[in-house]
C-alpha cells in the first residue's frame, strides 16, 4: 500500500463515520527535477470510514470480553485482500474460529478462509476471489468452523465489521526544487519549492512563505541559499501540517555588494525597502512574483493552488518575523493569514503618530507611501488574520545592533514608543496600539520559552493557519497583555446623599500585577484601595477616576462618569459594571455599517470582534493618555448606555513611556 494509503487509513480510524472524507497529507515519494512532471492528477481508490453496521457484536451475557472485527486498512477498490485484525472473545476462546468476507450480494469472496488462533488477538490479511469494486460494500465475519453464510456471524459472541469502498483523488506533490531567478518574470533571486501531496482536497491551496534567514551578512550567495535548504527540510513539516505548497525566497544578506551591511535585507528594514536601482529593489514585490511563479508551475501540473486575493500564508521567526510582519502592511490584500515570532517585542505598529511624534517605517507607518508609493490600506490589514508571539524568556533584542537600526533616530523613537522592556513593556504597548488604530490581531506570550519554537508553539502556529483557511476567526489563540482597569458601581442610580461602593474587582491586569489603586474625585478628595466610598450631596454628573500601579512602575488610568438621580423614589442596588473605552463595546453589540473591528478583553476570555458606525481619524490625547493618528478609515468607538442613566466612560491609557509609581 502506498504511503498514501497508509496516512489515510491512520487518518479515518480516528474520525467519525460521517466525517469520512478526511484529508490526508504526505510528503512526495520520489524526487523530480521538473515540477509539471510531478504533478500530475490520479485516483487513488480508497475506503472511506462508512461503518455500515458498525461493529456489529454480540455479546454473551457475563463475558469479560466480547468478540471483534477490526480493519487493519480499509479495503481499496482494484485490490483483492482485505487486512484485518481479529479477536475472539472470552466465550470464543476455546473454539474453533474462521474468518469470510462477503460481497454486498451475500456470496463468499474470500479465497480461503482465515484461522484465528485460540485466546490471541490475530491480524489477518485474507485473500479474496477478485478485486474490489468501488462503491461496494464488504462484510468480514467471525464464524464457527463449517459455517459458510454470512448469517451465521448473527450467533451471539460472533462479530461483523463492515466498510463501504469509495474513489478519492491525490494530488501528487513537489520535492523541494531551487527555481533560479528570473528578472523576466521579476525576481532578481532565486526561490525554493515545496509541495505536499493531498489527498481530496475541499479548495484550492493558499501557499505558505517563510523567506530564507541566514542570521549573518555574506556576499556569497551559496550562504543564503544553503540557509533556504535547512528551512525548507525544517519547515516543510509545517506544510504537510497545514496542506499547502510552501516557498522559501532566498535573498542575499550583503556584506559589501550589491548593498553593504546596514541593509538588513532578511528583516525588510527601512533600508531595504527604501533601495532603488539595484538588484534588492523592491524585495517584497519580488516575493510576490516568485509566488506568481510558483503558482503557474502547480497550475501546470494540475495542482489545487489558490491564486489573487489571499493566497499567502506567511510565517517567520526572529528577523524573518520581522519581515513577514511588514510585508502584511505593504500587500494586506494577498495574505490571508500571518504567524510572527521573535519579534523583539516590537510590531509594526498601524499608526502614523502617538502623541504628535511621527512614527517612520519601520516603527509605524508615517512615510510608507512614500516609499512605496501606496499608503497602507488598514482595512486590509484589520481582514488579515495575524499571530503575533514572543517567548517570555526572550532576550534576543536588536535594539543594540546597528544594521537593525541603522538611523539611530530611528531606534530612540522606537525606545520612546515602545519601551525597553522587550515583553512587558514593548509587546504590551504593541498590542495595545493595534487595539487604538482598531487593527484586529492575536498577541500571545509563552511562558519558560526564549528565543526558540518549542513543539507546542508549533502546534499553536498550524492551528492558526488551518482556522484561518477554513474560515474561522482564530483569535482564541491570542491573549490580553494590556492592564485595563475597570470601574464597577453600586448602586448604579443613586440619590444624593446615598453611599455609593467604586470597585475595581474586574480590572485585567494584563501581563503585570496590579500593585497600587487610587480613586480621585472632581472635588479633590482621593481614596485608595481595590474599592472606595463616597456620597453626592447634589443631583447630576459626577466624575471619579481610577488610576491603577503595575509592578512595572507603569500607570494606567480610567474615569468614569456617574449621574446621580433627582428621584426620591429610590434607587436601584444593582451593581453594574462598564468596562472603559479601551474595552468598545460588549460582545454581540456591533452593526455591518464598518468594516473595522477591534478586540474586546474581558477577563477569563479571549477577544470579541465589535463595530460601530462612528468614523474617526483621530484618538485624541487626554492628561496621560494617548493620541494616535492613523489613516481615514472607520474605527469603532465605544457607546455604553446603561439602564437609562447617562454612565459615559472615558479611557486614559499611558503611553510607552507611562509616568512612574510615585
Amino acid at each position: 500500500m502506498s504511503n498514501t494509503t497508509r496516512d489515510l487509513t491512520e487518518t479515518m480510524y480516528s474520525t467519525a463515520p460521517e466525517q469520512a472524507n478526511t484529508r490526508a497529507t504526505t510528503r512526495p515519494n520520489s524526487a523530480t527535477d521538473a515540477v509539471s512532471a510531478t504533478t500530475r492528477r490520479r485516483s487513488l481508490q480508497l475506503a472511506t470510514a462508512t461503518i455500515l453496521g458498525g461493529l456489529a457484536t454480540g455479546a454473551v451475557s457475563g463475558t469479560a470480553a466480547a468478540a471483534s472485527i477490526t480493519f487493519v486498512d480499509p479495503p481499496a477498490s482494484g485490490t483483492d485482500r482485505v487486512a484485518v485484525e481479529v479477536r475472539p472473545g472470552d466465550s470464543l476462546a476455546d473454539e474453533d474460529l474462521r474468518i469470510r468476507v462477503f460481497g454486498p450480494d451475500g456470496s463468499e469472496i474470500t479465497e480461503s478462509p482465515g484461522m484465528l488462533a485460540a485466546n490471541e488477538s490475530t491480524t489477518l490479511s485474507l485473500s479474496l476471489e477478485r478485486s474490489l469494486e468501488s462503491d461496494e460494500n464488504v462484510l468480514v465475519a467471525l464464524l464457527p468452523t463449517g459455517g459458510y453464510d454470512r448469517s451465521a456471524a448473527t450467533s451471539e459472541a460472533y462479530a461483523t465489521a463492515e466498510r463501504g469502498v469509495k474513489d478519492l483523488e491525490t494530488f501528487n506533490g513537489v520535492e523541494t526544487t531551487l527555481v533560479e531567478a528570473d528578472p523576466d518574470a521579476g525576481f532578481d533571486y532565486p526561490y525554493l519549492l515545496y509541495a505536499p501531496s493531498i489527498v481530496d482536497p475541499e479548495a484550492d491551496r493558499p501557499i505558505l512563505v517563510e523567506p530564507a534567514n541566514s542570521g549573518t551578512a555574506d556576499d556569497d550567495m551559496a550562504v543564503h541559499e544553503e540557509a533556504g535548504r535547512d528551512l525548507v527540510s525544517f519547515q516543510n513539516e509545517l506544510a504537510d501540517r497545514i496542506e499547502v505548497p510552501f516557498v522559501v525566497p532566498v535573498f542575499p544578506r550583503p556584506a559589501t555588494e550589491p548593498v553593504d551591511w546596514s541593509h538588513y535585507t532578511h528583516a525588510l528594514d527601512d533600508t531595504t525597502l527604501a533601495l532603488s536601482d539595484t538588484p534588492l529593489e523592491r524585495i517584497d514585490e519580488q516575493v510576490l512574483r516568485m509566488v506568481e511563479d510558483a503558482q503557474e508551475r502547480l497550475v501546470e501540473g494540475d495542482y489545487p493552488v489558490r491564486t489573487g486575493e489571499n493566497d499567502l500564508l506567511l510565517n517567520g521567526f526572529s528577523a524573518s518575523g520581522n519581515f513577514v510582519d511588514r510585508f502584511t502592511f505593504l500587500h494586506p490584500k494577498r495574505v490571508n493569514s500571518v504567524t510572527a515570532g521573535g519579534l523583539n517585542g516590537m510590531a509594526l505598529l498601524p499608526v502614523e503618530e502617538v502623541d504628535g511624534e511621527t512614527l517612520p517605517y519601520h516603527v509605524g507607518i508615517a512615510d510608507v507611501a512614500g516609499l512605496t508609493g501606496d499608503p497602507v490600506d488598514l482595512e486590509a490589514v484589520d481582514d488579515v488574520d495575524q499571530f503575533l508571539y514572543m517567548g517570555a524568556d526572550d532576550q534576543n533584542d536588536t535594539i543594540p545592533y546597528d544594521d537593525a537600526w541603522t538611523d539611530d533616530d530611528l531606534r530612540q523613537t522606537a525606545l520612546s514608543i515602545y519601551g525597553d522592556d522587550m515583553i512587558d513593556e514593548r509587546f504590551v504597548r504593541s498590542q495595545e496600539l493595534y487595539r487604538k488604530a482598531g487593527i484586529d490581531a492575536a498577541f500571545r506570550v509563552y511562558e519558560d520559552v526564549g528565543h526558540e519554537v518549542p513543539p507546542h508553539v508549533r502546534d499553536d502556529i498550524v492551528a492558526f493557519h488551518h482556522r484561518s483557511i477554513d474560515g474561522e476567526k482564530p483569535g482564541e489563540l491570542g491573549e490580553n497583555l494590556v492592564p485595563d482597569p475597570s470601574i464597577s458601581v453600586s448602586p448604579s442610580d443613586p440619590a444624593p446623599s446615598e453611599t455609593v461602593e467604586f470597585d475595581s474587582g474586574n480590572t485585567d491586569p494584563g501581563r503585570g500585577t496590579v500593585i497600587a489603586h487610587e480613586w480621585t474625585f472632581e472635588d479633590g478628595e482621593s481614596a485608595a484601595g481595590e474599592t472606595a466610598t463616597r456620597t453626592f450631596d447634589e443631583a447630576g454628573e459626577h466624575v471619579v477616576e481610577l488610576t491603577i500601579t503595575t509592578d512595572a512602575g507603569k500607570q494606567h488610568t480610567a474615569d468614569r462618569t456617574l449621574t446621580v438621580s433627582q428621584s426620591d423614589s429610590g434607587s436601584s442596588s444593582e451593581e453594574v459594571d462598564v468596562p472603559d473605552e479601551t474595552d468598545d463595546a460588549p460582545p454581540e453589540a456591533s452593526t455591518e455599517t464598518s468594516p473595522m473591528k477591534s478586540e474586546t478583553p474581558t477577563e477569563g476570555s479571549q477577544t470579541t470582534d465589535t463595530t460601530t458606525e462612528e468614523p474617526t481619524e483621530t484618538y485624541p490625547s487626554t492628561p496621560g493618555g494617548i493620541g494616535v493618528n492613523v489613516p481615514p478609515f472607520g474605527v469603532p468607538v465605544a457607546v455604553a448606555t446603561v439602564l437609562g442613566g447617562a454612565l459615559a466612560i472615558k479611557r486614559k491609557i499611558g503611553t510607552g513611556r507611562d509616568r512612574d509609581a510615585e
